[in-house]
């Protein structure tokens, strides 16, 4: 693959994102979260029981600001702090119920809008794109350049 190919692969895939998210955080403006705070509650879901400074990793944020997002949804009554099982100095991040609405109100949202972005592009290109995707995410990681 040619230096064009690969320069047009990175900048596509960071377009479609870009693109993606600005759609994604208009329709979930009236949810009355930040984009970070959602982010937030995305990655706990995706990641329960972790540390906070796992979450943090997950979401290549400086733990002071995560730690301020925490404490704004913890206040919000989104998440919670638990001592961790293994070392009760950690604190691991737990939904609550209203969080856990929350997310089930995020993906609502973006299930509505997803069948328009992928109108007529088939399943099986959808899961090769995927399966790449995941890929180049496992390359990403495992090159040491991070």
């Amino acid at each position: 693959m040619n230096s064009n190919n690969t320069t047009s692969i990175e900048f596509q895939i960071a377009q479609v994102s870009n693109l993606w998210r600005k759609v994604q955080n208009r329709n979930n403006k009236k949810l009355g979260l930040t984009v970070s705070e959602r982010r937030v509650l995305i990655a706990i879901d995706q990641n329960p029981a972790q540390a906070q400074s796992a979450i943090a990793l997950y979401l290549d944020m400086e733990p002071q600001n995560l730690l301020r997002l925490i404490d704004s949804l913890e206040k919000g009554e989104y998440l919670e702090r638990q001592a961790s099982k293994q070392d009760r100095r950690v604190k691991t991040l737990h939904l609550l119920p209203a969080g856990e609405k929350m997310v089930q109100d995020i993906y609502s949202i973006a299930d509505r809008f997803r069948g328009d972005f992928l109108n007529g592009i088939p399943q099986e290109t959808l899961s090769a794109t995927t399966n790449a995707l995941k890929s180049i995410e496992e390359n990403l990681l495992t090159s040491g350049l991070l």
